[in-house]
């Protein structure tokens, strides 16, 4: 709007409320720093399934539809080396 501010277009009500969330990074490190007192707390390996909803007007039918379930993993290690390993 003429103000700075950003804001829905008012053709472009939903029918279902959708939420828009950071990426997983921001919110599992977050957490995870809390989890990690200790190096005995390592390799830390979490494994997350999240539904995703794609940001567009027009899917290409057939080849990617608009919501699909996104799985990603995260980990943490002592060190590079041992990450790169896969310990």
């Amino acid at each position: 709007d003429k103000s700075g501010k950003l804001a829905p277009a008012p053709a472009a009500k939903l029918d279902e409320p959708l939420v828009v969330r950071p990426t997983s990074e921001a919110i599992i490190w977050h957490v995870v720093r809390q989890w990690i007192q200790s190096y005995r707390d390592l390799p830390l390996k979490l494994n997350q399934f999240a539904n995703v909803v794609r940001w567009e007007m027009r899917t290409r039918p057939f080849l990617r539809t608009s919501e699909f379930l996104w799985q990603e993993g995260h980990t943490a290690h002592a060190t590079r080396l041992i990450a790169a390993d896969g310990r």
